[in-house]
């Protein structure tokens, strides 16, 4: 939205600009360009959570520009850092995003609420699972980040980071106690995640976590290994399998060579060879 020089000026062409829009134009060339010494000179404590256009604070502008020492300088002079911008970001939504740790430690040492939710039903938690960032994903656990928040899709963290293959996150959710068989919309399991997109070490994981249902069902009626298979990620474990790989698939997963599905379809196993 800000992220060159130019896109300011038209925003603030306007030639009736009045004495606060002249000086969020300012503050705002100041910041995009990383202009410290200017922003020093001319920021004043009421300017701080001057709100910019698409609702976005001089401090959500310090953040999408990764203007690290402009993030400083607003802390310092108390700048809000729960302040959300149209789309219902706080700048910790926008640093976990954009995976810059630097700012996100800033913004962590702040009384700052690390379960707020973006338009999306998004937590922080929800980004840093997503992007595989383990030590975002560490310190916000430190700040009682919740692992049960859900997004509009029913998702909770891990069921994102089962999603997108990011196994060193599952691990650290599962050592904190995550609720491994946690249901989401239409009853999707993180095991349903892992075995759709095909990440078989999540799914090998998560078989061996006590107390989750490897035969667990969608609404729909769909074991792990169904949606492995018609996603064709059955048929690619097998390609050059190992024991391990077959015993996973097939025992672990519990899928019985006479099981079908409740609508009375043909196996996953036969799926997959057809």
């Amino acid at each position: 939205m800000y992220g060159c020089h130019g896109s300011l000026m038209l925003l603030f062409a306007s030639p009736d600009l009045g004495s606060t829009d002249i000086q969020k134009r300012k503050l705002a060339e100041a910041i995009a360009s990383g202009d410290t010494g200017k922003l020093m000179k001319i920021l004043q404590p009421q300017d701080v959570d001057l709100v910019l256009d698409g609702n976005y604070s001089l401090l959500h502008l310090a953040v999408e520009s990764g203007q690290e020492e402009c993030v400083k300088w607003l802390l310092l002079y108390n700048a809000n850092p729960n302040l959300t911008n149209k789309r219902g970001s706080t700048p910790l939504h926008m640093a976990i995003e954009k995976k810059n740790k630097s700012i996100v430690e800033l913004l962590l040492a702040r009384k700052i609420n690390v379960n707020a939710k973006d338009e999306d039903q998004w937590t922080a938690l929800h980004f840093a699972a997503l992007n595989g960032d383990e030590l975002s994903t560490r310190l916000l656990l430190e700040k009682n980040a919740s692992l049960n928040e859900v997004d509009f899709e029913g998702r909770a963290p891990i069921h994102v980071a089962c999603q997108y293959g990011q196994e060193n996150i599952v691990r650290i959710f599962l050592r904190r106690g995550v609720n491994a068989d946690i249901k989401g919309k239409e009853g999707w399991v993180p095991l349903h995640y892992a075995a759709w997109q095909g990440h078989l070490s999540i799914v090998k994981l998560l078989a061996k976590q006590s107390g989750v249902n490897v035969n667990a069902q969608t609404v729909d009626g769909r074991t792990p290994l169904h949606l492995a298979a018609q996603r064709g990620h059955y048929r690619a474990a097998l390609m050059h399998p190992t024991l391990e790989d077959l015993y996973c698939l097939t025992t672990i997963l519990g899928l019985q060579s006479g099981a079908k599905e409740k609508a009375g379809c043909t196996t996953a196993i036969t799926m997959a060879w057809e």
